[in-house]
């Protein structure tokens, strides 16, 4: 192998021609005497200013042919806004509405060409239901926005949703009715809370409640305690609902930091009226969501806390917390890429500490991707939005051809009835008027975006993904080092968690022992912020799996692009086998990024950029070299559910 030694160059600070013949000669230059001076940016390969210019602009255009080769993505809505009347399936929060909370058809109108002409004085001309500062909508043109690394906005795929007159979305608004009625309930109690084991028997009885990342037991039984509200990525359903990376301390700044939180206060639900409904889908409402005191935080150990968490946080937050976690425990920082193999070098700028949380920072691009589908494809109504229609047909002032599964699931409606009679009491133990509206947990219901998909769950989907492709597939499967705890059920203070037979992991002397792994750990930070989301009551469970699935996409192209960038990454003669990383996805396959543009699933090689783990152009061994397969580029992507 050609051997390189580093010089180094002082050169009068002047951009470097980019027009010129690569075969030109350079004179040399002399400091300027201001001090104005430029260095030579790197000597491998023994490259002036000038030519590596050239190679780097090279790249980024090659990165940029490779995006725009991967080809359109397809996005079909599921017809709602074309089919369904009075645009009862779409999301119109904060645009005027009757009596009825049926949205002004000339408003919704308005809010097409705000989210089509991505104009923001156009979109200053939707009207608001609201007399004077009310509820503004969130960032219409969010998703409009062309991003010039990783994948562009609208170039992520996500499934069609499924439609409000559907089977399956009215299963799962089932399970957001279960889950505000289950909010109080420690996680702790699942196995044996009767109201809990309604809720898991009601969901199994219906049909539809199945797919999206359901986790069922033999025969298709609902295991309250471990299956209940949870998703079936590899690791959440084993051992406690709440992730240990939420139950650890984290030091920040060598500030060592409880995770105890100001959360909701218990049994406080709101928008049970019907008057307190419509006024936030006016965007008019003046009430405010109460928290318990500041000097009395608590761990989380039920529906409500998630829900608090997930309602209060910064949308990279637990992330970060998580890496925080690992770093601390020495974890993440042993997760060093092609380093671990180095008896001279450590990973920093690249495979080290800076580079994991860049690259969990950047992964919040994928924020565009959810809001090119929320605002300008799908435009899904949120629960809040669906309880409505389920409290105005059942009383008789409107009439909607909603699913018999749920207008006539007495088991559960009766519930709501009577929750909600309580909740609107006079606060003395009488009871108000029973309503059919979805209890929400916080006063203002939904953000003033549409349901789908969830941008908390893209971007958790991104950045747990991100840290478990640095982590990589070994240490995903490791024990976690941490003790291992639960709330109790107070929230006041952490218990010890014995792993139960069959919660296995890998120690550090390979062996297997009972315990939980990083891999499963870090899943559940995902789906608890995913779940969370729904124990509000502002998304549906498709909003947060498919969000997820959306966010690993989103994540996975902008690790594949950036890989064959890195020095490490290249094929060189030693010990040191070239940077690569190897993962396993929410599905349960396993992805490996290799050279340019070449990945595995499950060990099938393929070729192009990752679009999903169901798409794989086959990469046949000795059919073409690399170098080929790059100036040939990427086909278009077709989706089986397409």
């Amino acid at each position: 192998m050609k051997a390189f030694f580093g010089i180094t160059l002082l050169l009068a600070a002047s951009p470097p021609s980019l027009g010129a013949a690569s075969n030109e000669e350079h004179q040399p230059t002399h400091p300027l005497l201001s001090g104005s001076v430029c260095r030579v940016r790197d000597s491998l390969d023994f490259l002036s200013p000038t030519e590596r210019a050239k190679v780097t602009l090279q790249k980024r255009v090659d990165t940029a042919k490779e995006e725009f080769q991967v080809g359109p993505t397809c996005h079909i809505t599921n017809g709602d806004e074309t089919n369904v009347p009075d645009f009862i399936g779409q999301f119109h929060k904060s645009l005027p509405h009757d009596e009825f909370g049926t949205v002004s058809k000339t408003s919704y109108q308005k809010l097409l060409d705000c989210v089509f002409s991505a104009d923001v004085n156009v979109c200053d001309q939707v009207p608001s239901g609201a007399s004077a500062r009310g509820a503004k909508m969130i960032n219409p043109l969010g998703g409009t926005a062309h991003q010039v690394d990783g994948a562009d906005s609208d170039n992520v795929f996500i499934t069609t949703p499924d439609g409000v007159l559907s089977e399956e979305l009215a299963a799962q608004m089932v399970e957001v009715y279960w889950m505000a009625l289950t909010r109080d309930i420690p996680f702790s109690e699942f196995a044996t809370n009767s109201l809990v084991r309604a809720a898991a028997e009601n969901l199994e009885r219906l049909p539809a409640f199945k797919g999206l990342n359901i986790p069922k037991s033999a025969g298709g039984k609902i295991d309250p305690m471990q299956d209940l509200f949870r998703t079936d990525w590899p690791g959440v359903t084993v051992g406690p609902v709440v992730s240990q990376l939420l139950l650890s301390d984290f030091a920040i700044d060598n500030i060592i930091v409880p995770p105890k939180q100001v959360t909701l206060v218990k049994e406080m639900d709101y928008m049970t009226t019907f008057q307190d409904w419509l006024d936030v889908q006016n965007g008019a409402s003046k009430v405010k969501t109460e928290f318990v005191d500041e000097d009395k935080p608590l761990f989380i150990r039920n529906g409500r806390d998630l829900a608090a968490l997930a309602f209060t946080d910064r949308l990279y937050t637990e992330a970060f917390r998580a890496a925080l976690v690992m770093f601390r425990q020495g974890i993440l920082s042993s997760a060093e890429g092609p380093y671990s193999a180095s008896e001279r070098q450590v990973g920093f700028a690249t495979f080290g500490e800076p580079h994991i949380l860049t690259s969990l920072a950047a992964s919040s691009s994928s924020t565009r991707h959810a809001w090119y589908a929320k605002w300008q494809v799908h435009r899904v109504l949120r629960p809040e939005a669906y309880g409505g229609l389920v409290h105005n047909t059942l009383t008789g002032r409107l009439h909607t051809s909603l699913p018999k599964t749920i207008l006539q699931n007495t088991e559960l409606l009766n519930r709501v009835k009577t929750h909600n009679a309580k909740c609107n009491g006079d606060g003395k133990g009488g009871h108000g008027d029973g309503t059919y509206l979805l209890p929400m947990a916080v006063a203002e219901g939904s953000p003033v975006h549409p349901a789908y998909p969830s941008g908390h769950a893209i971007n958790l989907g991104a950045y747990i993904t991100t840290l478990k492709a640095f982590l990589g597939f070994e240490l995903g499967q490791r024990c976690y080092l941490g003790d291992l705890v639960v709330s109790n059920d107070e929230g006041t203070k952490r218990i010890e968690y014995v792993p139960r037979k069959g919660e296995t992991c890998i120690d550090q002397n390979g062996r297997e022992v009972q315990g939980l792994t990083y891999e499963g750990e870090l899943n559940k930070v995902a789906s608890n912020v995913i779940i969370g989301r729904s124990h509000i009551g502002v998304h549906y469970r498709m909003d947060g799996v498919y969000g997820a699935l959306m966010g690993e996409t989103s994540a996975v192209r902008r690790l594949q692009q950036e890989l064959p960038n890195l020095s490490e990454a290249r094929d060189t003669k030693g010990s040191i086998p070239p940077a690569s990383y190897k993962f396993r996805l929410y599905s349960g396959t396993v992805l490996e990024l290799l050279a340019k543009d070449i990945f595995k699933l499950d060990g099938r090689t393929c070729k192009g950029l990752y679009t999903g783990d169901d798409f794989c152009d086959e990469h046949h061994e000795g059919g073409h070299n690399l170098e080929h397969l790059v100036k040939k580029g990427g086909d278009f992507s077709f989706h089986t559910e397409l």
